[in-house]
């Protein structure tokens, strides 16, 4: 019985060390941009770096009326706003890193609203293909939801990325006060 015991004990900690073994590092962020909008009254785009990477965007409004989106004041950016020609909202992530991107992450407002979208992704020859599309729930209250979004195989993803989030449904009863579409961060992952 010992010996069978001393024997299941040997296999637990030989299949222990082959998963060690086998077992991949955390994810690396490459790059992040916070569309906070806290301090940025009347900015149309946030710059944030995060180590050595980060980004520019642009055609977002910042939160115009104090409110608690979701929980969380001042935390987004919309992309649709009164005013503008584009409702998308365009972002160009960098990093340093020798190593391509394979993931996004959003953090997007699901309001009153229809904030249903897609993300877009630009490749080596400037074509956007599609990368997510999100369907929301109109009918729930505000809620942060993270997106993580596996990019497509396409050229031009190292050591940049240009996305474009574009909302599918623009216009509902609040837009002209509050805009469309919230956005809160990016951020892009090696894996």
């Amino acid at each position: 019985m010992k010996q069978v015991r001393i024997m299941g004990l040997a296999l637990a900690i030989l299949a222990l060390t082959v998963f060690s073994a086998n077992a991949q590092p955390p994810p690396t962020l490459l790059s992040r941009v916070d569309l906070g909008t806290a301090g940025d009254a009347g900015a149309r785009y946030v710059t944030y770096f995060f180590e050595g990477g980060g980004g520019t965007c642009s055609s977002f409004n910042p939160q115009q009326i104090p409110g608690d989106w979701g929980g969380a004041p001042n935390a987004g950016a919309v992309t649709a706003f009164p005013g503008d020609q584009n409702p998308a909202g365009h972002c160009i992530l960098v990093w340093e890193r020798k190593c391509k991107a394979r993931r996004i992450v959003l953090r997007v407002l699901d309001g009153i609203a229809d904030d249903s979208f897609n993300v877009y992704v630009s490749n080596r020859l400037g074509a956007w293909v599609l990368a997510y599309s999100y369907v929301a729930d109109p009918s729930k209250d505000e809620v942060w939801i993270e997106h993580e979004i596996r990019l497509p195989n396409v050229e031009g993803l190292f050591p940049f990325l240009h996305l474009m989030i574009v909302p599918t449904n623009v216009g509902w009863d609040g837009y002209n006060t509050w805009g469309q579409l919230a956005v809160d961060y990016i951020e892009l992952y090696d894996r």
